[in-house]
């Protein structure tokens, strides 16, 4: 499968009811902790201890601030 480029970026700022101006695909995590995602068909996914990295997690329309800890996070769309 070949990669796709992302075509920008995001700063986030968890928020329990802010979505992000645009669904987004990668989350780059810059110190480590949960993070608890709005998914794009309304569900919520949390991830325990994820490292600093960045990751794909599909459709997300927002970083929740209930159940994250992570910080230093930009999201790409």
């Amino acid at each position: 499968m070949a990669q796709v480029a992302p075509k920008g970026a995001l700063a986030v700022t968890p928020h329990d009811s802010t979505l992000l101006t645009t669904v987004c695909t990668k989350l780059f995590v810059g110190g480590t902790g949960t993070v608890s995602l709005f998914m794009q068909d309304g569900t919520t996914a949390a991830m325990t201890a994820v490292p600093v990295g960045l990751y794909e997690f599909g459709g997300f329309q927002r970083v929740n601030s209930t159940g994250t800890a992570a910080t230093n996070m930009v999201a790409f769309y």
